[in-house]
């Protein structure tokens, strides 16, 4: 009796399995059958999610750019005319101490006057000034791992409260700013993507609805000897799984193509500004993780398709 059940069980998953190797075979041959239609499909779900994909690499890459700014901010200390270029560096191994604070480097008045000098091309003017106005300088390098606006509102107010300090230079609004310009993508870029996500399923149920009106008379006839609708089902899945994988990888081939293309002008661009900077390309694991999510909304997506139609045959 069990070697028996046993038989039963094991034939009944190698129909299983057979059926599930024919589905899939025979719902990529359904589609490429009709090349114009299954071509006209495949590139909708290709652009659509090319856009998020597209702004993804630029919030990516955008916010590579601004962790090297990041990097590169600076707190300007500027000293009471009293202060001694001695005081001046015992105060700096003291801002050092704190560990909010990576780096203290000590400038001294005549050099700050060279460095204006040269910046602001004034030479023939500052030599005409009878003494040295500026006072000794104090350049504080927060430590990197500071990102969020309080932590360094804190940190410059403390600055502030020494006592030899005259005037605290950060500016601290182009930061406000360069958060707030990272939220904006960031929120756009996560309503695009969902908006055009469900627009894909969208595409990829109506497409599957279709096939199984084109299909009603077989169907039927499926049905009346029994098959279950798991098994009606099936090769309608597969169908939506070839859709969103072939779909993601052509979408992946086509941002790929494009972060090339506009590379190849912002490479020229960027060393006429003296920057390193480059548009980002996807991952390895960041590309599969798109294709399976893409193929399983295929699935899902067949699936609610498939079972709303199927209640017709009820």
């Amino acid at each position: 009796m069990k070697r028996s059940q046993t038989k039963h069980i094991n034939a009944t998953a190698i129909l299983w399995l057979e059926h599930h190797i024919d589905s899939f075979k025979t719902s990529f041959k359904r589609n490429i059958s009709n090349p114009l239609s299954f071509t006209f499909t495949v590139l909708m779900i290709a652009i659509a999610l090319s856009i998020p994909m597209s702004i993804y690499i630029i919030f990516s890459s955008v916010q590579q750019l601004t962790q090297h700014w990041d990097n590169d901010k600076q707190i300007t200390l500027f000293l009471n005319d009293n202060v001694s270029l001695a005081q001046a560096q015992s105060l700096a191994k003291n801002i050092i101490d704190n560990p909010l604070i990576l780096n203290a480097q000590v400038i001294n008045k005549q050099q700050a006057l060279e460095d204006f000098k040269q910046q602001m091309g004034m030479n023939a003017l500052s030599a005409d000034l009878p003494d040295n106005p500026l006072p000794h300088l104090i350049i504080v390098e927060p430590e990197t791992t500071i990102s969020d606006i309080q932590s360094l509102q804190t940190l410059e107010t403390e600055l502030k409260n020494i006592q030899q300090v005259q005037l605290v230079q950060f500016d601290l609004l182009w930061f406000q700013r360069l958060q707030s310009i990272l939220d904006v993508i960031n929120r756009i870029q996560w309503i695009v993507s969902i908006i055009l996500l469900f627009a894909i399923a969208l595409i990829i149920a109506n497409v599957i609805r279709w096939e199984v009106s084109a299909r009603h008379s077989e169907i039927e006839i499926i049905k009346l000897v029994g098959a279950s609708d798991a098994y009606v089902r099936r090769p309608f899945l597969y169908s939506g799984l070839w859709l969103g994988l072939i779909g993601s990888i052509l979408s992946l081939l086509i941002v790929t193509l494009c972060t090339w293309l506009i590379q190849l002008t912002t490479t020229q661009l960027a060393s006429l500004f003296g920057s390193d900077f480059e548009l980002s390309y996807l991952t390895v694991s960041q590309s599969l993780l798109i294709v399976v999510s893409i193929s399983l909304l295929g699935v899902i997506a067949s699936w609610i398709a498939v079972s709303h139609k199927l209640k017709q045959y009820t």
